[in-house]
């Protein structure tokens, strides 16, 4: 019996002994990436294999501790196909496997330029335009554009060169020359421009030979800017947006489109930063520019161009393309008690009616209300309902004091209008002379000091002035009247201007003190067509005799008159007993 026991423990002890000495193994692993299943393909987990040939195992952690089996390693494929793009032709194909899958997809339409899709063919205004298509050859309503538009193909008409019409189009276009364009612009003498004169004295490396069909940002008097101007009128039947270009030579590669304010019936035309780029940037080139899209209203529209800062080019003309002629129409306003409108008196062609608005304040016998009270009304002429203050302010009607005789002229009202003969008046400067006996300045020669016996001042220029007589020379006048106060009065001088000029080429003092003006001298009709220029007020005392004197500055090229006091009570010429003051 004990012998058995003995047998079972050495037995017992030789199995212990035997798990102790297994579980002292070392796994070597190797890892094994992850493998991602594919349509076709099996993919496999991540794990771990033991390379010792008396283990072989398989684990799924890096430690070897969680034993897996080789079917627990494998991902199996997923049938699944991806990538590609299907269209209405084709299925997609997978990316792996690069075989068909799925549906057919739907139309994608593009961008194809082909004759079959052609939506519209160019026009004078718009480039083709295409439907977009498919590869099945089936296009869609959505369109997009191609090439550049034609651009208009215009004619003159045999008897107005200025209208024109398209050969591919109905549009029009109708041209306003600036020269015949309104304006308070000067005269040139080489051209009847109407467009501003270069001032020859105001900026270096200007000339005074050349005059303003060029606008020139370098030479123009800044003085002016925003101040001149041209306009002209354009008879609308029908209200529609029209192109409003300028034809026009640089001079330089670019101006700003606001280098010009264009109002159309009194509202300005916004165009921003905007640019007119030349090709040429030269004077010799004269090319046409969009200026901008206009409205023009029924009736009378008119356009007008105010020179501002910068516009340095030379203006040939201004046009405008409309689907319906402007300007050839004979427009009659009518109305009637609700509405006006207008017909052309050559065609049938009538405009929108359009309901009255009262906004125009006319004082006419037709439209008074009573009590100093007038009827607004409609442009048509159709007298409203609401009414505005308006006190009726007295003309003067001047009548000749004296028969055939022009120099002094009188109203009811006590109002005198006095001209002083500058001939007549009292003065200090030269008299000799052959032709006529001028009490003016006589002008001196090409060089500085010498006299030309011939040529004598009521010419009185810049070109022949030495600048070293200023207030040296002068004429005079005298005016009182009967009075208990000092008066106000009006002061003109008429005078021939070969050129415009300002009131500061001349030194005018009234009883010694020297009156200031800085105003410019009118428009530029030569030396032998005389305009009347106010001056301004002065002031003259009562009882005396009041001293005006008026004396050539430097720069004082023109031809003297007379002096004009324009006053509510009468005065009286003195100037034939004045005494030098």
């Amino acid at each position: 019996m004990k012998k058995s026991l003995y047998l079972g423990l050495i037995t017992l002890i030789s199995s212990l002994g035997i798990l102790t000495a297994c579980n002292t193994h070392t796994h070597t692993l190797v890892k094994t990436d992850k493998v991602d299943a594919t349509c076709i393909n099996d993919g496999n987990i991540e794990y771990y294999h033991c390379t010792d040939e008396t283990c072989n195992k398989l684990f799924s952690d890096k430690d070897g501790k969680n034993e897996i089996t080789k079917e627990q390693t494998i991902i199996k494929k997923t049938g699944i196909h991806k990538g590609g793009t299907a269209d209405c032709m084709h299925k997609a194909v997978c990316e792996i496997c690069h075989q068909e899958y799925g549906e057919l997809g739907d139309h994608v339409y593009k961008e194809v330029v082909n004759d079959k899709f052609l939506a519209s063919k160019a026009t004078c205004t718009e480039p083709s335009k295409y439907y977009k298509s498919c590869i099945c050859g089936k296009a869609n309503q959505e369109t997009f554009s191609s090439g550049e538009a034609l651009g208009h193909d215009f004619k003159a008409s045999e008897l107005d060169y200025k209208e024109l019409t398209c050969s591919r189009c109905s549009s029009y276009e109708r041209i306003y020359e600036f020269e015949d364009a309104r304006s308070n612009a000067w005269k040139g003498e080489e051209y009847d421009d109407k467009l501003w004169k270069i001032a020859s004295n105001n900026k270096e490396g200007t000339s005074g030979d050349f005059y303003i069909g060029r606008v020139n940002d370098n030479s123009v008097d800044e003085s002016l800017t925003g101040k001149t101007y041209l306009e002209f009128d354009v008879n609308a039947i029908k209200r529609e947006i029209v192109t409003l270009k300028i034809k026009a030579a640089l001079g330089t590669q670019y101006i700003y489109k606001k280098a010009f304010k264009v109002e159309v019936n009194n509202n300005e035309i916004d165009v921003k930063d905007e640019q007119i780029t030349s090709k040429f940037g030269d004077w010799n080139h004269w090319e046409e520019y969009e200026y901008a899209n206009i409205e023009l209203v029924p009736g009378k529209n008119v356009i007008r161009f105010t020179i501002m800062e910068g516009a340095c080019c030379d203006l040939d003309y201004a046009s405008i393309i409309s689907k319906t002629k402007v300007e050839t129409h004979k427009l009659v306003l009518n109305h009637d008690e609700n509405q006006h409108w207008y017909s052309c008196e050559e065609c049938s062609e009538v405009s929108e009616k359009i309901n009255h608005v009262y906004d125009q304040e006319v004082v006419k016998e037709e439209y008074e209300a009573g009590n100093d009270k007038y009827y607004k009304s409609c442009i048509c002429g159709q007298k409203g309902s609401e009414t505005f203050d308006h006190k009726t302010v007295h003309v003067h009607s001047l009548t000749n004091l004296e028969a055939d005789n022009t120099d002094v002229q009188v109203c009811t009202c006590g109002y005198m209008s006095r001209k002083f003969d500058l001939a007549a008046a009292y003065s200090n400067s030269w008299s000799e002379g052959t032709e006529k006996v001028d009490k003016l300045w006589r002008q001196l020669g090409g060089a500085q000091g010498y006299l030309h016996s011939g040529n004598y001042v009521s010419h009185i220029g810049d070109v022949v002035d030495d600048g070293n007589h200023n207030d040296e020379y002068w004429i005079e006048i005298g005016v009182s009247f009967a009075g208990d106060e000092e008066i106000e009065t009006t002061l003109s001088l008429s005078a021939g201007l070969p050129n415009p000029t300002n009131w500061n080429v001349m030194n005018i003092k009234v009883n010694g003190t020297k009156i200031e003006n800085d105003n410019y001298m009118g428009t530029e009709k030569g030396w032998n067509n005389f305009e009347t220029y106010e001056f301004g007020k002065i002031k003259l005392k009562p009882n005396q005799t009041n001293v005006i004197r008026i004396s050539p500055n430097k720069g004082c090229l023109m031809n003297w008159c007379y002096l004009q006091i324009d006053s509510d009570i009468a005065t009286n010429d003195v100037t034939n007993s004045l005494i030098n003051a």
